[in-house]
C-alpha cells in the first residue's frame, strides 16, 4: 500500500472498518513509514481534542438564521465575473442606452434654435422687402426682361395719386 492510500484508510481503520487483510497492511506500512506513523498520530490527537471540546449551546433557530445570512451575503457579494455571465443582456442594455444617447442628442440639436438661424430669417425678411420694393418700382418691359429669372407678378405700376385713393378707400 501507497501512502496516499494509507491517508485515505485513516479514519476507517480507526472506525474499525477495514477488513483482517487490509487492517494488517494498514498496520505493516505504519510500522514501516515513519512519515505515516506521524500522520497516523496526528490525526488521532486532533481526533481526541475534538472528543473533548465542549460544546456552545445555542437557540434552536441559529443554524436556519445563520444559512439564511450566509445566503444573502453571498448574494450581496458582486463579482467581476458577474458581467459576464449576462453579457448578452449588457449589451442589449448598452446598446440601447447608446441609441438613446444619440437620438437625445440629435434632437436636442434639432429643436435648439441657433443664432445663425435667427440671423438668417432676418436677413431672409430684408431680402424679402427688397424685392417687393423692386417689383413695386419695375415698368412692364422691364419684368419682360427679367422673365429669364423665373415668374413675376406683373403689374401695372400705379401713380402716387392712385396708390393715394386705395389707402383711404381701403
Amino acid at each position: 500500500m501507497g501512502c496516499e492510500k494509507i491517508k485515505e484508510l485513516i479514519l476507517h481503520y480507526s472506525e474499525g472498518d477495514l477488513n483482517q487483510s487490509d487492517k494488517l497492511e494498514f498496520e505493516k506500512h505504519l510500522k514501516e513509514c515513519k512519515e505515516c506513523n506521524i500522520y497516523f498520530e496526528q490525526s488521532h490527537k486532533v481526533w481526541n481534542l475534538l472528543d473533548n471540546w465542549h460544546t456552545v449551546q445555542t437557540k434552536n433557530d441559529f443554524i436556519p438564521r445563520f444559512w439564511d445570512r450566509v445566503t444573502t451575503e453571498d448574494k450581496k457579494k458582486v463579482n467581476v465575473f458577474d458581467f459576464f455571465r449576462n453579457l448578452r443582456v449588457n449589451l442589449v442594455s448598452g446598446g440601447v442606452g447608446v441609441i438613446i444617447l444619440i437620438l437625445v442628442v440629435f434632437l436636442v440639436n434639432i429643436l435648439v434654435s441657433h443664432r445663425e438661424n435667427i440671423v438668417f430669417t432676418e436677413e431672409d425678411r430684408s431680402d424679402e422687402e427688397l424685392l417687393i420694393e423692386f417689383d413695386r418700382s419695375i415698368t412692364k418691359e422691364t419684368a419682360e426682361s427679367l422673365e429669364i429669372y423665373g415668374p413675376w407678378d406683373v403689374r401695372e405700376p400705379q401713380s402716387n395719386d392712385e396708390e393715394i385713393e386705395e389707402n383711404k378707400g381701403g
